[in-house]
């Protein structure tokens, strides 16, 4: 999984954006002590952690050795597999959405509320909406004076390492796989 997200990913990863990952797609139960330091000892003979604590492949002939872009490797080893690029961009996609879907850009003390609730709440609050007052003291309906965003955005990027990422990129990797 580390593998597939460093070489496929849109940008280098920070090494607690890794281990934020692992510890989603992975329960934490069955990761032998924290997810960050799985993730250091998991990537050290494969991937190099810069002094950024970014994580790079050690070399480019290894990301084409994994992708086996020459096509010159049997198949059928199991020993060393072969990264299908289509594959490896669902799976990330998949993560990606599941992690913006699992609450992290959720206030911080908001209770979780059922789906079906949530949608009415919505459609029951879509008129309820009023914009505030423009420079000149009118109302306006401009859309650019509406009351601030409710989330934290920059708090939620630092308790969830790996948000940034999703946002960012879960459309690259759902590009990436066009089936």
């Amino acid at each position: 999984f580390l593998l597939e997200l460093v070489s496929h990913s849109s940008r280098p990863l920070r090494l607690n954006e890794l281990a934020s990952a692992l510890a989603f797609v992975f329960p934490l139960s069955k990761i032998p002590g924290t997810p960050k330091s799985v993730a250091r000892v998991a990537c050290s003979p494969l991937l190099e952690i810069l002094e950024d604590e970014t994580v790079q492949v050690i070399h480019h002939s290894f990301t084409e050795f994994l992708l086996d872009m020459e096509n010159t490797r049997s198949r059928s080893s199991p020993q060393f597999p072969i990264l299908n690029s289509l594959e490896v961009h669902r799976k990330l996609t998949v993560a990606c959405l599941g992690y913006l879907q699992s609450g992290s850009l959720r206030n911080e003390g908001e209770p979780i509320e059922d789906d079906a609730e949530q949608e009415d709440e919505e459609s029951e609050n879509d008129d309820e909406v009023e914009p505030l007052d423009c420079d000149n003291g009118s109302q306006c309906d401009c859309g650019a004076h509406y009351a601030p965003d409710i989330y934290n955005y920059q708090a939620a990027k630092l308790q969830y390492p790996f948000l940034e990422y999703s946002v960012e990129n879960w459309a690259y990797h759902a590009s990436h796989y066009d089936v």
